[in-house]
Formats: structure tokens, C-alpha cells, sequence
């Protein structure tokens, strides 16, 4: 897989190319969890460049077919979250069987090749999914600097709710009319009474649908929202030390907006790279990197730095900072692609997140001790925990 390939969702590019930055439409959502990647990383790590090389190999051929299937089915991939992804059907081109198709077919992928082969070891890989269904809407935020998009709403909420309730290799969907679980499925109680789970066990449409191939995004659009000329152009991942900055919010009470141009304002001299803005049932996210994609000075400090004056400006948002080494590089298929970080230093700084109150800054002991005469100030309407 070469580096820049369909960065961004070309429903995105087209709108921002036409000068129009927001909308809302009906959509069926799909939410995929992949489970096993964290513990595979953090074995390949010791086996420096040729585990890297082993996991971009591995990424590739996880994500490939499960890109497939959106993307067949008439979806596309709105976002990544490490070893997940959201996917949006919009129902103006996609019916419910077809997107029961999709989801069927990613958990019959890792029924046949769910168990990852390497020269040391075998790892199982195992995907939760959650369906939804309801209003997207889709925003993009500018700056002088650089553009950013995000998609939110009921539906993304829903098929993330969904997920939440999924247990290993099953599909959870809402119990409305929209949705009925196949006569052929083998079914499983969840937790909520709203939803049903099932476990798919043959394809549920006999003919596949044929599509024609998505154009790719035009550089320059893609300059608005990527550092492109920093971005690698190798699809072979690699091992990186990074600092990792995970931030979570109430979108009632921060707008995406101000979170996303607080980001490019604070960040502007720091190194900081926003990686990530995304939306679900726990409110809005943003991941903010250091050290990736490319090389920062003092990271631990200025990202610390950055973190502070962030839960300074914006009292309500959580905040968690983490270090270590992570893989960094292309994740998810020629169709469909993002360049990020993945590992237990990402997990780290989200669980730090969203574990603290609103206004702290949650770092790693580990972090703060490499950090000679770093003062552990209080910002005036923030705390700091270690």
C-alpha cells in the first residue's frame, strides 16, 4: 500500500471543494471494533523494523477486505479510531440488506482468517460491530492553517451504543423496523432490550454488487487537511517514541468548532499533529500526537505544555497524556487510508481521559519524570493529576 491514498472521505473533498462546509443526511452507520492489535504491536515492537514491517503487512490485509465491503455495499469510511472504524451507508444509495451484507461479510472474513500467523507467534484478531440508523451531519472547520472534518449525530451515537453491547465475532443492531436479524443467524441476548445480537453464519445476499472504484482526493485539496509534504510515502509502518494527547468533551457544552481551532492555535508552534477528530455515544474526541509523523524536540514537554493550556482554555474537556514507543503508519487499504498511531501508549493517554473530571490534565508518572524542572502548575481554571 503506498502512503497517500484516499486520506479523506471523498464525500468530504467533494463538499469542500464546492465551498460547502456543513449538512445533514439520513444514514445507516456501522461501528467495527478489532480486538488483538494492541497485544500484536506490542509483541512485534521488540522486533524492531521487521516487526513493523510485519504489522503494516498484517494491517493491510485485516482492513482491506472490511473496506471492501463499505465500499461495495455504496458506503464509505467517515473515520479510524487505531483498530477501529466508523462507516456511513447514506440511504439515498444503500438498503439495510446491503449493509447487513457488509457487516456479515467482515465477520465471515475473521472466521476464516482471524488467527494472524507471524515467525514467533500466532495472534487471534476478533471484531465487534454495531449497527445504527438516523441523521448524520457533517461539519468542516477551517482555520488559516490547515481544515479538519468531523461526522456526528443519533446515527453515529447509535451504531457506537451498538458496539458497546457486542461481544467477539457478533453484529448488534437497534430493534426497530429497519432492522430484523436473518433467519439464519444465530442470535445472543445483549444487555439492552433496545438492541438484538446475532452472529452471522453465510453470506446474506447471493449476487454481489458491482461498483465502480471512488476517483482519488486531489492533492491539493488534501494539503488543507494533512501536512501531506511531512506524511511518509511508504506504506510500511514503523516504531516510533511518541507522546500521545487524548481529549474528550461534551459536544453540548464545547462546540467541535472551538475545540478543533483551540487545537490549531495551541499547537501551532509546539509539533503538535491533530490526528484524529471524531464524534460517538461518549461525546467528542480529539488525538493530538507528538513525535508522529514527524520528529519534535522536547515532546514530552511541549506536549504536557499543550495539554495545560488546553484544559486552561476549555474548562469542560478531559485529558489524558501518555509516552512510549507506538506503531506509526498507514492504516486500512489502497480504498480507504489514514496515517496514525496504535498501541498501549495511545490506549494509555484514553483511558487517562476518560477516566479524570473535566479541566485536569491525567498524565503518566512515566511522562512526567523524564521531564527535568517541569512545573506542575495549576492553570487557572485547570488541574493537573500525574
Amino acid at each position: 500500500m503506498s502512503g497517500l491514498k484516499q486520506l479523506i472521505p471523498r464525500h468530504t473533498a467533494d463538499h469542500y471543494q464546492s465551498g460547502r462546509y456543513d449538512g445533514r443526511f439520513p444514514a445507516i452507520t456501522l461501528f467495527i471494533d478489532i480486538s488483538g492489535f494492541t497485544t500484536m504491536t506490542d509483541r512485534l515492537m521488540k522486533e524492531g523494523k521487521n516487526g513493523a514491517e510485519i504489522l503494516s503487512r498484517i494491517i493491510n490485509r485485516t482492513f482491506t477486505p472490511l473496506i471492501d465491503a463499505v465500499y461495495d455495499a455504496g458506503g464509505f469510511v467517515s473515520s479510524f479510531a487505531g483498530d477501529a472504524f466508523t462507516a456511513i451507508f447514506p440511504e439515498e444509495n444503500v438498503d439495510s440488506e446491503s449493509v447487513f451484507e457488509a457487516a456479515s461479510q467482515m465477520q465471515l472474513h475473521f472466521r476464516r482468517a482471524g488467527v494472524q500467523k507471524t515467525p514467533r507467534e500466532d495472534f487471534t484478531l476478533q471484531a465487534k460491530i454495531g449497527l445504527g440508523y438516523g441523521e448524520v451531519r457533517w461539519n468542516i472547520f477551517r482555520s488559516e492553517e490547515s481544515a479538519a472534518y468531523l461526522y456526528s449525530g443519533p446515527a453515529i451515537n447509535e451504531c457506537a451504543a451498538a458496539e458497546h453491547l457486542c461481544s467477539p465475532g457478533f453484529i448488534v443492531i437497534p430493534i426497530r423496523g429497519r432492522f430484523s436479524v436473518p433467519d439464519s443467524a444465530e442470535t445472543q441476548p445483549t444487555k439492552d432490550a433496545g438492541f438484538a445480537q446475532f452472529r452471522p453464519t453465510q453470506s446474506i445476499r447471493k449476487e454481489p454488487i458491482e461498483r465502480l472504484p471512488e476517483s482519488e482526493v486531489d492533492n491539493a485539496i488534501l494539503e488543507h487537511f494533512l501536512p501531506t509534504n511531512r506524511l511518509p510515502d511508504s506504506g510500511i509502518g514503523e516504531f516510533r517514541d511518541i507522546v500521545s494527547v487524548f481529549m474528550t468533551y461534551d459536544e453540548e457544552q464545547v462546540e467541535p468548532e472551538r475545540m478543533f481551532k483551540e487545537v490549531i492555535r495551541s499547537g501551532r508552534n509546539k509539533g503538535a499533529y491533530l490526528n484524529l477528530m471524531d464524534s460517538g455515544d461518549k461525546g467528542g474526541v480529539l488525538l493530538v500526537l507528538f513525535g508522529a509523523p514527524y520528529s519534535v524536540e522536547d515532546r514530552s514537554r511541549r506536549a504536557l505544555e499543550f495539554a495545560l493550556e488546553m484544559a486552561e482554555t476549555l474548562p469542560l474537556i478531559r485529558v489524558g497524556v501518555a509516552g512510549g514507543n507506538a506503531f506509526t503508519g498507514y492504516i486500512g487499504s489502497e480504498r480507504r487510508s489514514t496515517y496514525t498511531a496504535m498501541g498501549s501508549v495511545v490506549n494509555l493517554s484514553a483511558r487517562l481521559a476518560l477516566n479524570t473530571g473535566p479541566g485536569i490534565v491525567s498524565a503518566a508518572v512515566d511522562l512526567i519524570r523524564d521531564i527535568d524542572g517541569f512545573s506542575l502548575r495549576k492553570p487557572q481554571r485547570g488541574r493537573f493529576k500525574g
